[in-house]
């Protein structure tokens, strides 16, 4: 019991110091005193009470002055702006509001979001007097509102404290990453989309029909959700490219300049002239033509080149990958339809090319016995081969802590 006692007076002599500081600890005559049933510590908390009181000298400082956001309609914050209470009055300037508050130490007003906000509070006293000026520069939580399409041309983090997507409003990634990180995410649109699932999803990686344009577009989208809330039904529209059709081996010539006419370096050459000979009259013979070469046949032709190859076709888009996680979703429902992208078709290969004109054959002149033919036309190039069929897209990885969710095949509806 003496142990005890011994305790409570150490505890109230720490009390005293902690009011009046250590020099003047006994010099103060108006410290607490002791009531029935009160704790030490229930003293200590009322010491720290005074000396908060004893410190404030109408001074308007960052410790004294708090400023709070707390959502109102969309697009809107309420701004609550505190102060100590033993200021008689404030004046308060936010931007373009003013007004003088008496009575009360707290003031909200309604601001619109993600702007900056400059607040001036002036202290003054019971006579009218300014006692001191306090400014403070804050910037109100951020929305984001989409409220009409919005379509990617690169890869997007999203980060607000609301984000809002409204009905017929959507977000298409063209194949680029999509981050979303909030605090609440709010969704509008009708409750069943049935065969319009795909125009009224608020998120499509691309529409149903769309091509890839190059190997870039080809890509695949990556969106990742991380929302505290959400509200709504969430629509997702995974549909990956479809694959282009391989252009024919005809259509790569003309891009190629390549011309589809005889080409006469492959005709056979002509075949040479006959070669005759007058020998004149002699005693014993009379004078004749004799043959001392016959004409040649002309040669064959060169056969044409080979038909340009087709392209083959590209492989189907996958739908991409998609992660969402949500805290609270007990007033959440998550939709997802899938289409991956479909192969294209390969091409056909162009026509093999126009061989070379025989040759024409040499002159007769009568005198050979040998009747000269004229050369074969060279046999048509090969076909160009045709490219192979791409390969069907495949669905991405499909992950979510939401206890209400449906997956299924667009290409069903």
């Amino acid at each position: 019991m003496k142990h005890q006692k011994a305790g409570f007076t150490i505890l109230w002599l720490f009390a005293f110091v902690l009011l009046n500081g250590p020099g003047c600890a006994f010099k103060k005559d108006n410290a607490p005193k002791a009531k029935p049933g009160e704790t030490p510590t229930d003293v200590i908390e009322q010491i720290k009470t005074e000396r908060a009181k004893e410190a404030f000298n109408g001074q308007l400082t960052a410790d004294n002055v708090q400023v709070t956001f707390t959502e109102a309609e969309m697009g809107f914050y309420n701004m609550a702006i505190s102060w100590p209470s033993e200021v008689a009055k404030v004046q308060i300037i936010v931007n373009e509001f003013k007004e003088i508050v008496s009575g009360s130490n707290t003031a909200t007003i309604t601001v619109v979001h993600s702007q900056a906000q400059k607040i001036e509070l002036t202290a003054i006293d019971s006579f009218g007097a300014p006692i001191s000026v306090y400014t403070h520069v804050t910037t109100a939580p951020v929305d984001t509102i989409i409220d009409k399409p919005l379509y990617l041309g690169k890869g997007m983090q999203m980060e607000a404290n609301r984000m809002y997507i409204l009905e017929g409003a959507f977000i298409q990634t063209n194949g680029h990453l999509l981050s979303i990180s909030v605090k609440s995410l709010l969704l509008e649109g009708p409750i069943d989309s049935g065969k319009l699932f795909v125009n009224h999803a608020h998120i499509r990686t691309q529409s149903a029909q769309n091509y890839a344009t190059d190997d870039f577009h080809a890509l695949n989208s990556s969106i990742t959700i991380n929302a505290h809330k959400a509200v709504g039904t969430l629509r997702v529209a995974m549909i990956g490219f479809n694959g282009r059709n391989g252009r024919n081996g005809d259509e790569l010539e003309k891009s190629k300049g390549i011309i589809r006419q005889r080409n006469p370096q492959l005709d056979g050459a002509n075949g040479t002239d006959e070669v005759s000979k007058r020998i004149p009259k002699t005693p014993d013979s009379p004078a004749e033509t004799v043959c001392v070469q016959a004409a040649s046949d002309g040669q064959n032709g060169k056969s044409g080149a080979a038909g340009t190859n087709a392209e083959n076709g590209q492989d189907g888009g996958s739908t991409g990958n998609l992660l969402v996680t949500v805290l609270q979703h007990d007033q959440f429902a998550l939709e997802i339809g899938t289409l991956p992208g479909k192969a294209g078709k390969g091409g056909v290969g162009a026509q093999g090319h126009e061989g070379g004109n025989g040759g024409a054959p040499g002159q007769v002149r009568g005198t050979c016995a040998q009747k000269p033919q004229a050369g074969q036309k060279g046999a048509q190039g090969p076909n160009g081969v045709d490219g192979k069929d791409g390969i069907n897209g495949k669905v991405g990885t499909i992950n979510s802590n939401v206890a209400k969710q449906r997956i299924f095949d667009l290409g069903t509806l």
